[in-house]
């Protein structure tokens, strides 16, 4: 005997069998029972979801002839199994698309004119019935709306848009919905089961989510991975049948993107395309997953402090779920919703782009590298929106500091805030000179435990700061390396030769640098997310243009060691926390002043976000 796939073995035989559409289910069921049947149904809905299963149930339970309980049929008579296996002659089946002519609704009239060969009553059972011209629907009206007193007519279609509101005024219309994941989870394990097959429940939650509400599509996709895994399905066998992304690299991509790091966000994409996945569709991933993050945190909201049970809202494990929350308070709701954005936009650059693998590059680098968003309802800064007084108009200076200012090509500046709306043009202010360079700042700021704050910095070299060109760092005696300030200025004169070894190196601190013989031994330290940067050092060509740069500089030979740690004091961290503690005062700054209240009194305008940006 032939094989008889997965999806018409188990199609639904009783209205009980229909999962997920209960509601409709029940009001046949009834309508069977009370003899109120119409004479003309519409059954609407996505595909795969059960409108022509509910056709042949409905056709079996008014023709049943040894039903035990209306509107129940007993799927053994005669009359069950021929319409069961689509040959009975009293209930037709007809294509919509291929039939979609006047002829063929022609033919249908003059056919049901006649008594059924058996029982009592006969069903045209029409698919995509959308598909008709206009020219059949106008013929179908007048048999539609007066029928001979054994006909029924059942329509299905995915787009009842297309249908003319002349026939939808004749029919009772049932909308199926999607399938929940649960139901299509509760299903497919039911039928795993039954064919003696064992699923993980990882992939099973899979399964059911790329089904995408589709009871139809989950039993085939079920079907295409017994071909591949036998009789024992993990996840693995489900992520590499339907080329999946593991979730690993998913996750990868986004913490890489929320905490703001570009090279592990890029590094995650170049491993999908390595493995020759769809880029758009591990972007989907992405986007599912800052959703997810987004929902959590509006449950969290809401919820007012009450701890919230997180599975019940979404089918997630609990791993998942621990791995969600490390990353649930990194960003504020503005913020995944701007990255949310991005990437839904940049998905259709992706997808039209001969060359998808940089698009995504960039993708993923601008939204790792966007500043954090502050809601223009808590700000109520002086100066910052462009020197506005409280009389509402422009003109004074502002106070050092206080507000944003022009950055200079050759000194560090705080970045300006930006408002989303300005009442007045701002008069813009003298620049006001740096007091520290960055590089003292860097050194001060891993020497001591508490960064005192100052204004930020526009770039890593003392070079900028002093507005000079990079000296050249000779480093005769080892020891001398144990004093952050040297560090700091082996790894700018590093980054001024080959700046990528020198972005990396500033995601690592310095452990420690001890004599071994003629070597140096230099250990270099990484917290477990920055493993990636290691990684990148450890690679041949890596190890050697670094052990060469150093070999140059403190003029003997070097070797490399790393250590895991526990907390990064390196200077990219030591520079974002120091940048984020100025960027609260300024923003604090902002509350307190009269500038946006007279503002918004004067425009009848509300604040709604304040951008922090860099001016070239």
């Amino acid at each position: 005997m032939a094989y008889l796939g997965l999806a018409r073995k188990w199609r639904p035989q009783t209205f009980d069998d229909l999962v997920g559409q209960s509601h409709i289910a029940r009001t046949i069921s009834n309508a069977i029972k009370t003899g109120r049947v119409s004479q003309g149904y519409l059954f609407t809905g996505t595909r795969g979801i059960g409108k022509t299963s509910a056709a042949r149930i409905f056709a079996k339970a008014i023709r049943c002839q040894q039903t035990q309980e209306p509107g129940v049929p007993c799927n053994k008579c005669n009359d069950c199994t021929e319409i069961s296996e689509g040959r009975s002659t009293d209930v037709l089946e007809i294509d919509g698309a291929s039939n979609n002519g006047v002829d063929a609704v022609r033919e249908i009239r003059e056919n049901a004119k006649y008594l059924p060969s058996s029982g009592k009553h006969k069903i045209y059972i029409i698919d995509e019935v959308h598909m008709l011209t206009t020219a059949a629907f106008n013929a179908l009206l007048k048999t539609l709306e007066e029928p001979p007193a054994h006909v029924v007519f059942v329509f299905a279609t995915t787009d009842p848009q297309k249908i003319p509101a002349t026939v939808l005024s004749r029919c009772q219309r049932f909308d199926f919905k999607r399938v929940s994941q649960k139901d299509l989870s509760g299903r497919l394990k039911h039928i795993c089961e039954a064919e003696k097959v064992s699923i993980n429940p990882d992939a099973l939650a899979i399964l059911a989510r790329e089904a995408e509400g589709s009871m139809r599509d989950a039993v085939s996709l079920l079907d295409q991975i017994l071909s591949v895994g036998g009789t024992k399905i993990t996840l693995e066998t489900v992520t590499e049948a339907l080329g999946l992304v593991d979730k690993k690299t998913i996750l990868d991509c986004v913490t890489g993107i929320i905490r703001r790091r570009p090279l592990d966000a890029v590094d995650a994409v170049g491993r999908v395309y390595l493995h020759g996945f769809d880029l758009k569709q591990f972007g989907r991933e992405i986007l599912r997953y800052i959703r997810q993050i987004m929902v959590a945190r509006l449950l969290e909201e809401n919820a007012g402090g009450t701890p919230v049970n997180l599975s019940a809202y979404m089918e997630m494990s609990d791993v998942d779920l621990d791995d969600m929350k490390e990353l649930l308070h990194e960003r504020s709701l503005d913020d995944l919703d701007m990255l949310f954005r991005m990437l839904n936009h940049g998905l259709e650059d992706v997808a039209r782009s001969t060359i998808p693998k940089m698009v995504m590059d960039v993708l993923v680098m601008k939204m790792a590298s966007t500043e954090e968003m502050i809601a223009l309802s808590d700000l109520s800064g002086p100066d910052d929106l462009g020197g506005v007084g409280a009389s509402g108009t422009g003109g004074g200076a502002r106070a050092p500091g206080s507000g944003p200012q022009k950055k200079s090509a050759h000194s560090d500046q705080a970045p300006p805030l930006k408002a989303a709306a300005q009442p007045q043009q701002a008069t813009p202010a003298a620049p006001v000179a740096p007091t520290r360079s960055r590089a003292a700042e860097l050194i001060a700021a891993i020497e001591a435990p508490q960064p005192a704050p100052q204004a930020p910095a526009s770039a890593l070299s003392a070079r900028a700061a002093t507005n000079a060109p990079a000296p050249s760092i000779t480093i005769n005696a080892p020891k001398e390396l144990h004093d952050a300030s040297s560090w700091i200025k082996i790894v700018t004169a590093i980054k001024d030769q080959k700046p990528m070894v020198g972005s990396i190196l500033e995601h690592l601190s310095f452990e420690g640098l001890v004599e071994n013989g003629p070597l140096l031994v230099l250990t270099l330290g990484f917290v477990k997310d920055h493993s990636f940067y290691r990684d990148q050092l450890q690679s041949h060509a890596y190890t050697e243009l670094l052990v060469q740069l150093l070999k140059n500089h403190l003029g003997r030979a070097v070797r490399l060691d790393y250590k895991e740690v526990l907390s990064s004091r390196s200077i990219e961290e030591v520079e974002r926390q120091r940048r984020k503690q100025v960027d609260d005062q300024r923003r604090a700054s902002v509350l307190e002043s009269e500038a946006v209240k007279a503002a918004q009194q004067l425009l009848g305008a509300r604040l709604e976000r304040l951008d922090i940006q860099e001016n070239a």
